[in-house]
């Protein structure tokens, strides 16, 4: 029987683990500060020169890129699951004829997506008479926070907005 110990690889680590069930040990490659791991071998499938070249320097390192792209597709789909929302200002005023909804506008001149005051013609930023439906399918459209929020839009002071653009 070999003897099987841990190989250091920079922030990786090739640990040996004996399986309980079939009493084979194979060697697995983590990351320093991550708890994803991956398989790299079963010593008792192994010659000694093979076990000797996985476990060197070239050899951890294909593992190593193994576990980086398994990293970055988990990141990948972590963030294509995370909803995005579309920043909109929120530039409704206690002059507003209501105070539950507003007008859901976009200004070409600044380009800037808002829920302003209904009736509202003038850019509150740019004060440029500029504005556009943001939604041509349903020009007019009085909305809530609640409805942009439920339409993928996330309603934002102005400091968080304009950190956004």
């Amino acid at each position: 029987m070999r003897e099987c110990k841990q190989v250091i690889h920079g922030d990786y680590v090739a640990t040996p683990i004996k399986n309980a069930f079939n009493h084979k040990t194979a060697y697995w490659l983590s990351k320093k500060n991550c708890i994803l791991a991956v398989y790299m071998f079963t010593v008792e499938n192994c010659s000694s020169d093979d076990v000797e070249t996985m476990l060197s320097e070239n050899g951890i390192q294909a593992f190593v890129n193994l576990l980086e792209t398994k990293l970055n597709h988990n990141q990948e789909v972590n963030s294509e699951t995370e909803e995005q929302k579309t920043p909109v200002l929120d530039a409704t005023t206690s002059q507003n004829q209501s105070l539950e909804v507003g007008d859901f506008v976009q200004y070409m001149n600044c380009g800037r997506l808002m829920l302003v005051d209904i009736n509202t013609d003038v850019c509150p930023v740019c004060e440029e008479k500029t504005l556009a439906w943001a939604d041509p399918n349903n020009p007019e459209i009085s909305l809530s926070g609640e409805e942009l929020a439920a339409a993928g839009y996330e309603l934002l002071d102005r400091p968080s907005y304009e950190n956004t653009r």
